[in-house]
Formats: structure tokens, C-alpha cells, sequence
């Protein structure tokens, strides 16, 4: 190889680790198509306790101790060979590739998602600084009132601890659930309470909530039969 084609070369490469592996457009996909649509990783019961649902996997991957090989990290940025990810899809360790009960990744996808890892894990945040929201915010549930179920969004301006509590006009607990820690930026919640709590839930007024590290806050619906 002459020198002008090695400049070539490695101007390319530069140029490759310096745009990155966007998040948000080529790494969330791959996990919401294989992942968190087949029900594995996904829900309020995921399993291995890991959603890799958009909004929820890269606070349950990156950094976190991998419960089937402690003290590794699920997602050990720059580092695959310290990645359980790494390893449960390439086939290198662990047996069987995953996803499970599925085909393997295709080989583009893999690539993707190491790729991704030896650059650091660039968080969803830092290729979206811009659109991240300034505040806490609740906002109110639709279709309100509702049958089967409603939608609520809540934003995050910073990563959080989030939980989900709806409560009736006697300020009994009708349902709570602990959401882990969701990246910043605007979340959905779909919930069919009613349904999930054998069709047994009266009609009526109920509160729901969210609880974000210090801000907390509640807005009313109405659930009609």
C-alpha cells in the first residue's frame, strides 16, 4: 500500500469513529425488532429484570452487573471482552447465541453493537443533548376518560429512578410499579389497570402518579366501564 492510499485509509477510519454508532437510530432498533417485541425484555416483569424497550435499555444495560456473570458489566463501554452482550451475541461465550427461542443477529447488527461498545457506549443523551427537556412533567393521560387503556407520558431531564403509582379517592394503592432508572427524555406508559387487575376495578375517578427521585406528581382520570 503507497502512502497516499494509507492516508486514505486512516482519514476514512477517523472519520468512522468520529461520526459514531447513533444510539437512538441504529442500536435501539435492533433491540426493539429482536428483543422487547417478542415480550423477553419487555413489560413490567421483564426477564433478568432487563427491559430493552426504547427509553429503558440503556439504563439496564450500560454499566449494570450482569446477573448471570458478576462482576462483569451487561455493557462495559470500550471494552467487549468485559461486555456480557458481547458475548451472549456473538456466540464467543455463554453457548448459545442469542436472541433466544430466535435466529442469531445478522452479522450487520452485531457489528453495530460492538462497534458501539468500543467507542465508549455513546449514550442516547449525548447524541441528543439538544432535544433533551428541561424540567420534570407530567402530562395528563389520554384518552381520558378511558376503556380499555390510556397513555402516560412523563419527561425526565436527567436519568432517574422512576416510580408509577395509581391510587383511588380513598387513597388506597390500586396499583404501584417500580419502573428502574429510565434514561432522560420524554417517556410512555400504557396502562389497562383494569384489565391487569381482573376487570374487578370500579368505575370512577383514580390519581396516578409518578415519583422521580425528589419531584413527585399526580394528575386525576376517570375510568369508565
Amino acid at each position: 500500500m503507497n502512502k497516499l492510499s494509507t492516508i486514505i485509509v486512516l482519514s476514512l477510519l477517523a472519520a468512522s469513529v468520529a461520526s459514531g454508532v447513533d444510539y437512538q437510530t441504529k442500536i435501539q432498533p435492533i433491540f426493539t425488532s429482536n428483543c422487547s417485541v417478542q415480550g423477553c425484555h419487555s413489560g413490567s416483569s421483564p426477564e433478568a429484570g432487563m427491559n430493552l424497550s426504547s427509553g429503558f435499555s440503556y439504563a439496564n444495560l450500560v454499566n449494570v452487573t450482569s446477573s448471570l456473570d458478576a462482576p462483569l458489566k451487561r455493557v462495559q463501554p470500550g471494552d467487549t471482552n468485559k461486555s456480557v452482550l458481547w458475548g451472549r451475541i456473538s456466540g464467543t461465550r455463554y453457548g448459545d447465541r442469542m436472541p433466544q427461542f430466535s435466529p442469531p443477529l445478522s452479522q450487520t447488527n452485531i457489528n453495530l453493537i460492538r462497534d458501539w461498545i468500543l467507542q465508549g457506549a455513546p449514550t442516547p443523551v449525548a447524541a441528543h443533548e439538544s432535544t433533551l427537556p428541561p424540567e420534570f412533567t407530567l402530562l395528563q393521560n389520554y384518552p381520558n376518560p378511558f376503556n380499555p387503556s390510556t397513555t402516560i407520558e412523563f419527561s425526565l431531564p436527567h436519568s432517574s429512578e422512576v416510580q408509577f403509582t395509581v391510587i383511588n379517592l380513598l387513597g388506597e394503592v390500586i396499583d404501584h410499579r417500580e419502573l428502574g432508572r429510565l434514561s432522560a427524555g420524554i417517556h410512555q406508559l400504557d396502562w389497562s389497570g383494569p384489565e391487569s387487575l381482573g376487570g374487578k376495578l370500579p368505575s370512577g375517578v383514580y390519581f396516578y402518579q409518578i415519583r422521580a427521585g425528589d419531584f413527585s406528581a399526580s394528575k386525576k382520570m376517570i375510568w369508565l366501564k
